[in-house]
This record gives C-alpha cells, sequence and structure tokens, in this order.
C-alpha cells in the first residue's frame, strides 16, 4: 500500500518540536501554533510521553495530545509524531524518566509496549494532521544492553558468527569455554583483578558492538512491525545520532537501520560537539552531517530531525548562542544539502527540570524571537525560489571521505591503552571521525561539496571527472575496502591516503608490510612510525603551516613513480610531506602524517589544506563558489529543474568586522539572490561582492 503523501510539495519545509505539558490549555496550544506559522514552520514534531500518556496502569490519557493533533489540522501543520515505547513509566519498572535513548530493558515490558503502540498508532493514523511517525528519539547503541533477557541473545549471536564453533572463538579470545552457553559479557571474561588493564584480547569487544549494532537494528525492526500492523501507510522514520562520530562506539550500523524505514534522519546539536570545533564551522558542519545520510542512508529520502533553535546555558559539553543569521544558515544548509525537511529543537522550551528555559525558537515571552523572523524570511525565499527553479535534489559529490565501522571499532579500543587526558589528536577514539568532518567542512569552504561515505560502499563506483576519495585516519581495512578504493583510482578518480590508514586489519592485527593489501599495487611501504612527543611542525615555503598529526609521521619506501610534492614539507629535517602517483586513469596522493586529526591539533593553519584540496579536486563543477570573506563561509549546490542554485552560509557581517563576501562565477552573467532579493551582475572575470549581513545568500541564474 503506498505511504501516506506527507505534506503539499508549496508547504514549508522547515518545523520545530513542540514541547507540550499534560497541563498546557487549548488557547495555550492555538497560540504556539499560530505563532509556528508566523515563524514560517510548515511541522510541528512531538513526543507521545508514554510516562505521561499512562501514568497508571491501563488507563491512557490522550487528551493534551488530542488538542495538539486538532489544533495542528486547524493552523494547516502537519504533525511528527514520536512515540516513546523504550522509555515505560513507573510500573513498568523504569520510574522518574520522561523518555531516553536506550533500547529495550525488559522482555517483561513487551506487551506493554505493544498496548501503547497499539493505542498510540490507532488513535491517531487516520488523523489529517500526522505526517510522520518517528520510532524513538535518537535511537543508538552506546549503552551496554547487558540484561538478563539478552545474554541468550548474546550468546546466540556468537554461536552464529562462529559458526558453532566454540574452539574458534576460544583461540582468539584466550578463553576455555565448553558451550557457548557458558559465555558471559565480555566486561566479565578477564580475571576482576586483571579487567582494568589493557592486555586482553580485543576480540570479545569487537564482537559486542558489532552484536549492539545487530541488535539496535532489531530493536527498531520491533517498533516498526508493530506501527504497521495498524497502520500501513504513514512514513517511518528515525533518527540516529551516530552518523559523523565514531559508529562503533554507537553501535550504529546506519544503512542497516535505514532499511527499516521509510525515511532516514539525524539529530545534530553544536552543544555537544567537542571543543575543537568553532562556532563559524556550524553550518559546514550540519551540511556535512546532512551528506553523511544522503550517501549512507541505502537511498532513502533524508530529513534533519534535530537542529539547535535557540541558546542555551548548562545542556551539552558548552553554551551555545543561535542568532537570527545562524539558525537559518543552519536549516538552509541542511536543505541544500540534501534533506527534504529541517526540524527544531524547540519551538517553546520546557518549563522545568533538564533543559528548562533552553533551545527555544520562542523568545522567553512565548513570542516570536528574531530567530522566528529569520526562519519566517527563509521559508518566503524558498517558496519564490522553488517557484522559478522548480523541484530541489541533492546535488553529486566533488570528494568522498571514507569510513568505516569496524575500523572505528579498533581505533576506540586502540585509544584505551593511552592514559593520556585529554588525548592528543591522532590518539582518541574519535579522532577519524571528528577529523572527517572537519575535512568535510573544508572542502565546502573551497568549494567542493564532500559527502563521508562507507569505504565499502565505494566498490565499482565509477569516479566523474575531478572526484576524488580520502581515507584518513581509516585505521583498519580489509582486501575488499582495499580493493575498493584502488578500483576507484585506477578508474580515474583520485585516492587521497594518510599516515596510519590501512595499519590493521579489523582484527586489529598489524598488517605487516602496511598499508595492507596496497603495497604491492602502489609500490609503497612504510617502513617505520615515528612519534614526537610534541609535534611535527609543517612549512611550506619558508613560513610555517601547521601541526603535522601532531604526533606522528611516517618514513616509507616509494617506488620510481612516486614523486614529491614540493610545497609541502617537515619543518625540521625538509623531507616531504607528501607524495603522489599516476595510478591507472586516475592518481594516489599519501600523506605522511595524519589529515583529518591535524585539523583537530590545528584547525586555524590549515592553508596547507586548502591547497591539497584544490590541487586534488581541480577545476570546480559548482557554477559558483566563494572566493574571499573570511572563514566558515561554505557553498553548496543544489540541482533544481531551471538554472543553477547555490546555497552560501557563513559568518554574519557584523561577525567579519564589515567585510564584504566575494563570490565568483564560472561565467559571468546575471545571479538573483533570494534571500536579499538583490539582482546582481558579475564583472568581466565573473566575481561580484555581497554584503551579506545575516551570512546568507540564496543565489540563482536563469540559464
Amino acid at each position: 500500500m503506498p505511504r501516506r503523501p506527507r505534506s503539499a510539495p508549496a508547504a514549508s519545509p522547515l518545523g520545530c518540536q513542540l514541547w507540550v505539558e499534560p497541563d498546557d490549555t487549548r488557547g495555550q496550544i492555538r497560540d504556539r501554533m499560530a505563532k509556528a506559522r508566523a515563524s514560517g514552520l510548515g511541522r510541528l514534531r512531538i513526543f507521545l510521553l508514554w510516562t505521561r500518556i499512562e501514568h497508571e496502569p491501563g488507563r491512557f490519557d490522550f487528551a493534551v495530545y488530542d488538542t495538539v493533533f486538532d489544533e495542528a489540522a486547524r493552523a494547516g501543520l502537519g504533525i511528527k509524531a514520536t512515540l516513546t515505547a523504550n522509555s515505560g513509566p513507573w510500573h513498568q519498572g523504569t520510574p522518574a524518566a520522561l523518555h531516553s535513548h536506550t533500547g529495550f530493558l525488559a522482555d517483561a515490558q513487551f506487551d506493554a509496549m505493544r498496548r501503547y503502540i497499539r493505542e498510540c498508532v490507532t488513535r491517531y493514523a487516520a488523523h489529517p494532521a500526522l505526517e510522520q511517525w518517528l520510532l524513538w528519539n535518537e535511537p543508538h547503541g552506546g549503552f551496554l544492553d547487558h540484561t538478563d533477557d539478552n545474554l541468550p541473545r548474546w550468546r546466540a549471536w556468537l554461536r552464529r558468527r562462529y559458526r558453532s564453533r566454540v574452539r574458534v572463538l576460544n583461540e582468539r579470545w584466550l578463553t576455555g569455554f565448553r558451550s557457548f552457553d557458558e559465555i558471559p559479557w565480555p566486561e566479565l571474561v578477564p580475571h576482576p583483578f586483571h579487567r582494568s588493564g589493557s592486555w586482553s584480547p580485543y576480540r570479545p569487544r569487537l564482537d559486542e558492538m558489532d552484536w549492539r549494532a545487530e541488535r539496535l537494528v532489531e530493536q527498531v525492526g520491533w517498533v516498526a512491525d508493530e506501527v504497521r500492523r495498524h497502520d500501513p501507510r504513514t512514513e517511518l522514520c528515525i533518527n540516529p545520532i551516530f552518523t559523523i562520530e565514531n559508529q562503533a562506539g554507537g553501535a550504529t550500523d546506519l544503512e542497516a537501520l535505514a532499511a527499516r524505514v521509510d525515511r532516514i534522519g539525524s539529530s545534530y546539536h553544536p552543544v555537544f560537539w567537542h571543543e575543537r570545533v568553532g562556532r563559524e564551522e556550524y553550518p559546514g558542519m550540519i551540511g556535512a552531517g546532512v551528506r553523511a545520510l544522503v550517501e549512507q542512508g541505502g537511498g532513502r529520502p533524508v530529513e534533519l530531525t534535530e537542529v539547535i533553535s535557540g541558546n542555551s546555558i548548562h545542556t551539552g559539553s558548552r553554551s551555545c548562542a543561535v542568532d537570527a543569521g545562524e539558525i537559518a544558515a543552519f536549516y538552509l544548509s541542511a536543505l541544500a544539502c540534501g534533506a527534504d525537511t529541517v526540524t527544531g529543537w524547540c519551538l517553546n522550551a520546557r518549563p522545568r527540570d533538564c533543559e528548562a528555559g533552553e533551545f527555544a525558537l520562542l523568545d522567553d515571552n512565548g513570542e516570536v524571537s528574531p530567530r522566528g523572523r529569520s526562519l519566517a524570511r527563509l521559508a518566503a525565499a524558498i517558496a519564490r525560489c522553488r517557484v522559478e527553479s522548480g523541484g530541489w535534489r541533492a546535488a553529486d559529490s566533488d570528494l568522498f571521505l571514507a569510513l568505516d565501522r569496524r575500523s572505528q571499532a579498533v581505533e576506540l579500543l586502540d585509544s584505551e591503552g593511552s592514559g593520556e587526558r585529554p588525548r592528543r589528536p591522532g590518539r582518541g577514539g574519535q579522532d577519524g571521525a571528528r577529523g572527517l568532518w572537519l575535512l568535510a567542512q573544508r572542502s565546502m569552504e573551497e568549494g567542493y561539496l564532500a559527502s563521508p561515505i562507507r569505504l565499502g560502499a565505494m566498490q565499482g563506483r565509477r569516479p566523474r571527472p575531478g572526484q576524488s576519495l580520502w581515507v584518513s585516519h581509516v585505521v583498519a581495512w580489509e582486501e575488499p575496502e582495499a580493493r575498493a578504493m584502488l578500483g576507484f583510482a585506477r578508474a580515474g578518480g583520485t585516492l587521497v591516503l594518510d599516515a596510519l590508514s590501512g595499519r590493521k586489519d579489523t582484527d586489529s592485527a598489524c598488517h605487516l608490510p602496511w598499508p595492507g593489501h596496497v603495497v604491492r599495487p602502489l609500490d609503497l611501504r612504510v617502513n617505520e612510525l615515528e612519534t614526537a612527543a610534541d609535534h611535527f611542525e609543517l612549512e611550506t615555503g619558508r613560513s610555517p603551516a601547521g601541526l603535522a598529526g601532531p604526533v606522528l609521521r611516517t618514513h616509507v619506501a616509494a617506488g620510481a613513480a612516486w614523486e614529491a610534492l614540493p610545497w609541502l614539507r617537515f619543518a625540521d629535517d625538509k623531507s616531504p610531506a607528501l607524495l603522489s602517483r599516476p595510478f591507472g586513469k586516475g592518481r594516489v596522493v599519501y600523506a605522511r602524517f595524519p589529515l583529518g586529526p591535524s585539523l583537530l591539533g590545528d584547525r586555524m593553519r590549515d592553508g596547507w589544506l586548502r591547497r591539497l584540496i584544490t590541487e586534488v579536486g581541480g577545476p570546480r563543477h559548482a557554477e559558483l563558489w566563494c572566493a574571499g570573506g573570511g572563514r566558515g563561509w561554505v557553498t553548496v549546490p543544489v540541482r533544481c529543474e531551471q538554472g543553477h542554485l547555490v546555497c552560501a552560509m557563513g559568518p554574519g557581517r557584523s561577525a567579519r568586522g564589515g567585510t564584504p563576501v566575494r563570490f565568483r562565477s564560472r561565467r559571468p552573467g546575471q545571479w538573483h539572490d533570494f534571500w536579499s532579493g538583490e539582482q546582481i551582475a558579475t564583472d568581466a572575470q565573473g566575481e561580484f561582492l555581497l554584503p551579506c549581513e545575516e551570512g546568507i545568500a540564496m543565489l540563482w541564474r536563469r540559464d
């Protein structure tokens, strides 16, 4: 049966979470709906909180939610309804929690979970406001679901993985189990005195991370199946949060999760990002996160389910201000990079406890804020643009950034051997993932659309001219992944490899020689890994260029086809930092230091990386890009039915000290900015300046 149609194409793609309290009156809800419309929103997301719906066993109270649905329909707003079956009320043994990210806690809760899902779905499946079921909020397997109910599942999974051969498991685990039915959870395998040591085999925990990823998919599938029993039509969605962060740590198999739903989303909140990300980088990193969904979502349609829509003080790892221009940039970046809709967190603030008074799009008096007026302006600009340009689609990638969940698992366990706090870049369990995210952002600053992608998915992909695959800090791979990357270069793409990539296999055994499975075809072998107590300095010419790694570099034996790129070298011994060679129809570039992690150590001195991106990328495929105006400006081309559209986001004019932004077009001509309404003529070289007061431009040309 076909899925329920989403909101009409003319509806605003912008949305926000509506926080609902049991004592909200119809008047309050109606007023918030009106403020949502005045803020340019076309949909609202709500949580159907089981803890409040069934506060007493068997007594379901939907009164306030009935009002929300009815008032949304009256206001012409769609509802994205989030289920919380994984977070039961007090009488299910889970008191004092509104909702959570955890998996299922006890099999004894299944019947009650089914009743809760049935009551919610049958009540609202036919409601005209219902647009989507979110199966649960931000599911991830980062919790150790080591319950008594799950122990038989873990043992059965091991039996399948090891094909009922407990002897093979014992050899790798250094154990002596007589049957799979004896095997405990991995943390209980070593002697109690040895559990805090670093000398245990990785394999039990590598297995356990894989099990948790599969278990999460099973649980999402269980909720999906229960919803489908009662509603075969409405779109299903989930918003996992470990998309670019270390997916093994969050036990997140993004492609497998996407296969259980109709649409894949995620949540991106700068308040939870690591401290080495600058505020000017937020829009580009949000866009990079959406590109990860586009490439790893199994072809499913994409949304951004949550993005910060107001200021925060206490929540997260940092306080985060959001001004009117920034919130429009967050939404626009996601839409331009491939999201069909974007939903903020939150329209109105929670009134008490966690996040009380934080994140709200409305101001503290419940009125439309400057942020809301900015979103209304964005919604109007998008509507005008789509009249001229027609529908939007995500553009093709110029640059792929490889990741591998199994490699991230090895990286995570390797990092635990370090007692350094905080760990220096190159030694942390998140360095590969976080460096990749920053590489994507820098690429978009330089006018190249970047997409994080699973390395194995590159198998058989035919590159178009100028496309490149960057394999940065992918510390472990197997032969199929090596074939995929070499095939991409052989077919005409550019492959960029860095220092620690391919040092191990996914069972954490060192490849000797390394990089694994590419030594012979590339005629490149690492002889030794050199580490520094502090850092290695890079230089271009005689000028300092930044930190490499910053703690390591490789010494390699390279065949005659390799040559040094003379413009970047190590300052101490003047040796080249980059090597290059032709390979098939393409090219391979090797960096003797970690690329992404270098940005974690020295994100401001990145001129060497920008030059490498442009040299590898060659002529830009986009019709327009930013050629000056300060750090943080990203340009994203959008495929549209008529003409050419490029969305640009960056710091506003005051943050730039009044400096205008310079854009460069592939050819001279006329551009129209749907954000400002200006008609712009380039100079003879295709360049023009814009004030970009709020840090936004939506530039379109007809031909």
